[in-house]
């Protein structure tokens, strides 16, 4: 792989730029879609943009810990097919449910994305110039964010929101042919078991919190707000609290029995 470095880096840095691309082109194109499918803009419409996030938040790190199970390159190339998919499914979809359903599953594709994209240019680069190529990545990321509302209001102006999606299909074949090309199949890197349970309860947790944070002013924070409601729900949080309140019962002295007189 080291023989196409500058290849593979050029590889993952189109991937992360798609993926940090539609995280944010479709604010400006959020009216236009609720226009088309007759929804306000501040009700269901949201979870279009809030599902892509919520489904890389909770299954990012249980991604990660796959690409150390069965390889870097088929996390990354299901990914690549996954978020292609997902894209054309946004682009056509007839309803507002079907579009969200297909963020979603765009979302399960730009987490299999992200999860091997800096281990597979950590492999490729010796260890001299792997934070020089990780700073280009990033910068990658950086600029896709920022353009995304740009690019998302000329493409709405000129053409519609459903090309807001459709641009994804080119880059997405041809990251994947160039990926079974470039890309060596690395061996697993442990052997230990993937931890359900562990992986469930991160996702589940991880995904109440962005949702949390995503409408908590909303929401509003006050008790009993749903946002406690949502931390109170999520598994991992009940046990840490539960933990803290143990523990905050056995220091406190009110708490022992006395002794008898």
């Amino acid at each position: 792989m080291r023989c196409h470095k500058w290849a593979v880096l050029a590889l993952v840095a189109v991937g992360t730029f798609m993926t940090a691309l539609d995280a944010s082109i479709v604010n400006i194109g959020l009216p236009s879609i609720a226009r088309t499918f007759r929804a306000p803009v501040g009700g269901a419409v949201e979870w279009v943009i809030i599902v892509y996030l919520v489904v890389i938040a909770g299954t990012l790190l249980t991604f990660g810990r796959l690409s150390d199970l069965v390889g870097r390159k088929p996390v990354w190339m299901t990914g690549l097919a996954l978020f292609t998919l997902g894209s054309a499914l946004c682009g056509a979809a007839s309803s507002l449910l079907m579009l969200v359903v297909a963020r979603a599953f765009q979302g399960l594709g730009g987490a299999l994305i992200f999860a091997p994209g800096l281990a597979i240019i950590a492999d490729a680069f010796p260890r001299a110039e792997r934070g020089r190529a990780l700073g280009v990545n990033a910068v990658v990321f950086a600029v896709g964010t920022s353009l995304g509302p740009t690019l998302g209001g000329l493409i709405t102006e000129h053409l519609t929101w459903r090309w807001i999606f459709y641009i994804n299909l080119p880059l997405g074949a041809a990251g994947f042919v160039a990926s079974s090309r470039l890309l060596v199949r690395s061996e697993a890197r442990t052997r230990q078991p993937l931890d359900l349970l562990g992986s469930v309860l991160i996702a589940v947790g991880l995904s109440f919190l962005t949702v949390t944070l995503s409408f908590g002013q909303d929401w509003g924070w006050a008790w009993p707000s749903p946002s406690w409601r949502s931390s109170r729900s999520s598994p991992s949080s009940s046990a840490r609290a539960a933990r803290s309140s143990i523990s905050r019962c056995s220091a406190s002295p009110c708490s022992r029995p006395r002794s008898a007189a």
